[in-house]
Protein backbone atom coordinates (compact mmCIF):
# COMPACT_ATOMS: atom_id res chain seq x y z
CA UNK A 1 0.00 0.00 0.00
CA UNK A 2 1.30 3.46 -0.88
CA UNK A 3 1.58 5.39 2.37
CA UNK A 4 1.85 8.66 0.39
CA UNK A 5 -1.91 8.57 -0.15
CA UNK A 6 -2.79 8.16 3.50
CA UNK A 7 -3.58 11.28 5.51
CA UNK A 8 -1.08 11.91 8.25
CA UNK A 9 -2.43 11.96 11.79
CA UNK A 10 -3.40 15.45 12.81
CA UNK A 11 -2.36 16.85 16.17
CA UNK A 12 -5.05 17.92 18.57
CA UNK A 13 -5.44 21.58 17.63
CA UNK A 14 -7.79 22.50 20.47
CA UNK A 15 -6.99 25.82 22.03
CA UNK A 16 -8.17 26.51 25.53
CA UNK A 17 -8.28 30.15 26.59
CA UNK A 18 -8.72 30.92 30.25
CA UNK A 19 -8.56 34.00 32.39
CA UNK A 20 -5.22 34.70 33.93
CA UNK A 21 -4.87 34.50 37.67
CA UNK A 22 -3.59 37.74 39.25
CA UNK A 23 -0.66 35.76 40.66
CA UNK A 24 0.44 35.07 37.06
CA UNK A 25 1.05 38.76 36.31
CA UNK A 26 4.85 38.50 36.71
CA UNK A 27 5.03 35.56 34.28
CA UNK A 28 2.79 37.34 31.77
CA UNK A 29 4.89 40.49 32.10
CA UNK A 30 8.01 38.45 31.36
CA UNK A 31 6.35 36.98 28.25
CA UNK A 32 5.30 40.45 27.05
CA UNK A 33 8.79 41.85 27.68
CA UNK A 34 10.59 39.00 25.90
CA UNK A 35 8.10 39.16 23.01
CA UNK A 36 8.93 42.82 22.47
CA UNK A 37 12.68 42.20 22.83
CA UNK A 38 12.68 39.55 20.10
CA UNK A 39 12.48 42.38 17.54
CA UNK A 40 16.01 43.47 18.42
CA UNK A 41 15.36 46.62 20.45
CA UNK A 42 18.34 47.77 22.51
CA UNK A 43 18.43 47.48 26.30
CA UNK A 44 17.82 51.21 26.83
CA UNK A 45 14.64 51.15 24.73
CA UNK A 46 13.40 47.98 26.44
CA UNK A 47 13.85 49.54 29.87
CA UNK A 48 11.83 52.55 28.70
CA UNK A 49 9.03 50.14 27.71
CA UNK A 50 9.09 48.11 30.92
CA UNK A 51 6.31 50.02 32.69
CA UNK A 52 3.87 49.86 29.80
CA UNK A 53 4.59 46.15 29.28
CA UNK A 54 3.98 45.33 32.94
CA UNK A 55 0.78 43.35 33.43
CA UNK A 56 -1.30 44.58 36.34
CA UNK A 57 -4.61 43.13 37.42
CA UNK A 58 -7.24 45.84 37.07
CA UNK A 59 -10.58 45.09 38.70
CA UNK A 60 -11.81 48.46 37.38
CA UNK A 61 -11.49 47.25 33.77
CA UNK A 62 -14.79 45.37 33.91
CA UNK A 63 -16.80 48.04 32.00
CA UNK A 64 -14.31 47.92 29.13
CA UNK A 65 -14.49 44.15 28.80
CA UNK A 66 -18.28 44.16 29.07
CA UNK A 67 -18.40 46.73 26.26
CA UNK A 68 -16.17 44.42 24.19
CA UNK A 69 -18.67 41.57 24.53
CA UNK A 70 -17.61 39.76 27.69
CA UNK A 71 -20.23 38.61 30.15
CA UNK A 72 -19.97 38.63 33.92
CA UNK A 73 -20.35 35.05 35.14
CA UNK A 74 -19.40 35.44 38.79
CA UNK A 75 -16.74 36.61 41.21
CA UNK A 76 -13.45 35.21 42.46
CA UNK A 77 -11.44 36.12 45.54
CA UNK A 78 -8.45 38.39 44.97
CA UNK A 79 -5.13 36.60 45.21
CA UNK A 80 -3.46 39.65 46.67
CA UNK A 81 -6.05 41.41 48.86
CA UNK A 82 -7.82 39.18 51.40
CA UNK A 83 -11.59 39.71 51.40
CA UNK A 84 -11.64 41.48 48.04
CA UNK A 85 -13.72 39.95 45.26
CA UNK A 86 -12.89 40.40 41.58
CA UNK A 87 -15.31 40.05 38.68
CA UNK A 88 -15.13 36.82 36.71
CA UNK A 89 -15.76 37.55 33.04
CA UNK A 90 -16.25 35.19 30.13
CA UNK A 91 -15.67 36.01 26.50
CA UNK A 92 -16.93 33.44 24.01
CA UNK A 93 -14.78 33.01 20.92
Amino acid sequence: MDSGNQPSPQPNNRLIVRSADPSEAPVLTDIAFRSKAVWGYDDHFMEQCRDELTIRPDPNAEPFYLAMGAQRVGEVPSGSIPGRMLPLLQYLL
